[in-house]
């Protein structure tokens, strides 16, 4: 059975023997296209959600994110 069914957690520990993000620091190459492709899935959302929100009413806005 698939790894991630069966114990709801991300297989690539699993796969690597380490974490995506303990695997990619060791790839800079990689983690750069990686960082590249976040930041163009955000772009479009962050217009969105600029378009749809009025955000006048405050002095600072934080996008925290991770998981």
């Amino acid at each position: 059975m698939n790894t991630s069914v069966r114990t709801g957690e991300s297989a690539f520990r699993h796969l690597n023997g380490q974490s995506v993000w303990e695997y990619r620091s060791t790839r800079p190459d990689e983690n750069a296209i990686f960082n590249r492709a976040m930041t163009a899935n955000s772009r479009g959302a962050i217009e969105a959600v600029i378009a749809a929100y009025d955000f006048s009413s405050f002095r600072h806005v934080a996008d925290i994110g991770g998981w």
